[in-house]
């Protein structure tokens, strides 16, 4: 239980602190925010949810001093939700249906103000985080020191497969740095065999 609840509470802080769709889309085209591996997080997409989350916080959604910046964090969420998914199944990490249904129950319970379009991809990115930390454990982690050793272990896991899918980013976002998004002020970079871990 206090492996859960570390996990998830890492989980929690990395969607709070800043830390999608299908489609295609070339990072040339304006309406495409970022792409992993073959899927694409549209710029409407991302303009929705942000939109929905400063709503639901009480904020100002067309206030522009916290758009771009809301917008920079949230599209770094939703790369870690994919990469999370896709490091989970590179190392045969499987969640099921009911897992995600599951952690989709308790969000619901906890009232965490999630942006509607978000709250699978958060489920399924909770459901992959608890099955990883027990993957890379060996265990579900039952203190802090423990789970401080998931984090090591689950950020190389995902620095791997940053590399093997490949992250691009729209420049106008910032740039992928093998495990975040770099201020602006640059060409898009491609991660293929880039990534600094």
């Amino acid at each position: 239980m206090v492996g859960q609840r570390l996990t998830r509470r890492f989980a929690a802080l990395a969607l709070v602190a800043g830390l999608g769709l299908t489609g295609c889309g070339s990072l040339n085209d304006p309406s495409v925010a970022a792409r992993v591996g073959d899927e694409t997080i549209p710029v409407s997409f991302l303009q929705e949810q942000v939109r929905e989350g400063l709503e639901l916080v009480g904020a100002n959604p067309n206030d522009t001093s916290v758009v771009g910046e809301s917008q920079r964090n949230l599209l770094r969420v939703m790369i870690d939700f994919k990469l999370a998914a896709a490091t989970g199944e590179r190392l045969g990490v499987r969640v099921t249906q009911a897992d995600i249904d599951r952690e989709k129950r308790e969000l619901r319970q906890q009232q965490r103000q999630i942006p509607r379009g978000l709250i699978d991809e958060y489920a399924r990115f909770l459901a992959y985080s608890d099955e990883l930390a027990v993957k890379l454990l060996g265990r579900r982690p039952a203190s802090v020191a423990d789970q401080q050793e998931v984090d090591l272990r689950l950020r190389a896991e995902v620095a791997k497969t940053a590399r093997e899918v490949g992250v691009e980013v729209n420049p106008r976002y910032g740039r992928w740095e093998g495990l975040g998004l770099a201020p602006l002020g640059g060409q898009l970079v491609r991660t293929r065999g880039e990534v600094r871990p």
